[in-house]
C-alpha cells in the first residue's frame, strides 16, 4: 500500500537512539532497584490489608477503586520483574 502523502518519515536507528538518551540513565544502582520492589511489595501488602474495609464500607465504588490501585501497583511490580529478567537491576 502506497503512502498518498508522500514517503514514510525515516526512523532514528537504535544508536541514534541510545545516544539521545543520557548516560546515566543506563547505570546500575541495586539500591533503587531493590527499594523500588521493596516498595511496591508495601503497597500491595496494604491494599490486602485495606480491602475487607473497602468492600465493607465503600462498596462497589470502592472496590472498584481498591481495584485500579491494587493494577496499578500489580503493573508497576511486573516492571521490575520484567527488568530483572532483562539484567538491568543487578548488573549481570
Amino acid at each position: 500500500m502506497s503512502n498518498v502523502f508522500g514517503p514514510p518519515p525515516k526512523l532514528p536507528t537504535v544508536d541514534e537512539i541510545r545516544k539521545a538518551i543520557p548516560p546515566h540513565c543506563f547505570e546500575k544502582n541495586l539500591v533503587k532497584s531493590i527499594s523500588y520492589l521493596v516498595w511496591d511489595l508495601i503497597l500491595i501488602a496494604g491494599l490486602y490489608i485495606i480491602l475487607p474495609y473497602v468492600e465493607r464500607y465503600l462498596g462497589t465504588f470502592g472496590y472498584l477503586a481498591w481495584c485500579w490501585a491494587f493494577g496499578f501497583v500489580g503493573c508497576a511490580l511486573f516492571v521490575v520483574g520484567h527488568d530483572c529478567g532483562h539484567g538491568s537491576v543487578f548488573g549481570v
